[in-house]
């Protein structure tokens, strides 16, 4: 396979069997977003892949979608799950990306208690000059985590080697591969709290509110009620009816 432009030719492809008249070629894009090429003899055996263009299929741009991450052990198979502190935006199909749990303004005064940095080993961000933040050097574990909790504005960063590199948001191509071994993903997560205060509270003004609408609709039908028997007592032929009466 070759890519042409108007002066070169450019080969992708290498260990094509021959002569290439005797195989049948197919290239596909799988559904993980990686271009392959297969041979397959004419007269005997199975389709073979000779080619493709990502050796690590977790490196396919937002194979997982925004804030979710792709797991591959072996470099074939490929899961899709949600970062920490994550949920999925469609629970049946997890590579349509993820949202956050519990959405959290991380520049507020004294938000510093509502959250914790979480580890994920083996595992990285994408390291392009557009995914980071800002580099911090020379640091460990917790170094980096200190200088992602300092930086309201970073929500999580890589640790690789002694270099902690803080990462924008949204994120994306979160992976944990073959090519990840070593490195460590930090990540902020809110802190689930319950308070039972909170939902006595909630209860009491469920139930005040409730009694309100009960009391407010018998006060209605009772003024109803009155103001029909004013109209009729008011009515002129009313008015005729009880002279004649009396």
């Amino acid at each position: 396979m070759y890519i042409v432009n108007s002066s070169n030719v450019y080969s992708l492809t290498e260990n094509i069997p021959i002569p290439v008249e005797d195989y049948y070629h197919r290239a596909t894009i799988n559904d993980h977003g990686t271009f392959e090429q297969f041979v397959h003899h004419k007269k005997e055996g199975n389709w073979t892949r000779v080619w493709r263009s990502f050796d690590d299929p977790c490196t396919a741009n937002s194979v997982c979608g925004i804030y979710g991450m792709c797991t591959s052990p072996d470099n074939e198979t490929v899961t899709c799950n949600c970062i920490p502190g994550h949920t999925p935006l469609d629970p049946d199909n997890v590579s349509k990306g993820c949202h956050p749990e519990t959405v959290m303004n991380y520049c507020l005064e004294n938000s510093g208690g509502n959250y914790t940095v979480e580890v994920v080993e083996d595992a990285d961000f994408p390291s392009d000059l557009t995914a980071d933040l800002a580099r911090v050097e020379h640091v460990d574990v917790e170094g980096c985590k200190k200088a992602i909790m300092d930086d309201c504005y970073s929500l999580a960063a890589s640790l690789v080697d002694s270099t902690c590199r803080k990462k924008r948001t949204p994120l994306l191509n979160a992976r944990k591969s073959a090519s990840t071994k070593g490195i460590k993903a930090l990540i902020k997560v809110p802190i689930k709290t319950s308070n039972p205060d909170i939902r006595k509270l909630t209860r009491k003004k469920k139930f005040n509110s409730q009694a309100f609408l009960e009391i407010g609709s018998i006060t209605s039908a009772i003024l109803a009620f009155l103001l029909g028997v004013a109209a009729i007592y008011y009515n002129p032929a009313a008015q005729r009816f009880i002279k004649r009466n009396n």
